[in-house]
């Protein structure tokens, strides 16, 4: 009885260290294409990874939806925007402004290729290629 007790708390602690913890991984959506046109607005502000592990630039808590062939790297605490060259672009934390433009909620599925994960809320920026 003991024994079980002591299960069932421990199991409860590590529940409640997953859920207070931030993730290790963010949510990194990319683009299914190369675009044949891009947006031409700029998005100024910090690349920020916010509780839930959405990359997002500061400026209106915005969702970024990385280009074509974007990927990310995690070294130590830092986690680097590589580009479609495997160069480190960017990392969380950074000052940027993010070349592309807004885009509508309901377009965001088709842009990536899945649907967004529940609960994810826009602003939704769809990005240019970093310079």
């Amino acid at each position: 009885m003991i024994l079980i007790l002591g299960i069932f708390l421990l199991a409860g602690g590590c529940t409640g260290n997953l859920v207070d913890k931030p993730p290790s991984e963010p949510y990194f959506p990319v683009q299914t294409e190369i675009p044949s046109t891009y947006l031409l607005a700029l998005l100024p502000g910090k690349l920020i990874m916010d509780k839930d592990g959405y990359l997002r630039i500061s400026e209106q808590n915005t969702l970024v939806l990385w280009p074509y062939g974007y990927s990310f790297k995690i070294e130590g605490q830092d986690v680097w925007i590589i580009n479609d060259k495997g160069m480190k672009a960017v990392k969380v934390g950074d000052d940027i402004t993010l070349g592309g433009g807004f885009i509508p909620d309901n377009v965001v599925p088709m842009k990536i290729g899945h649907a967004l994960p529940e609960g994810c809320k826009g602003p939704f920026w769809l990005a240019n290629p970093l310079e």
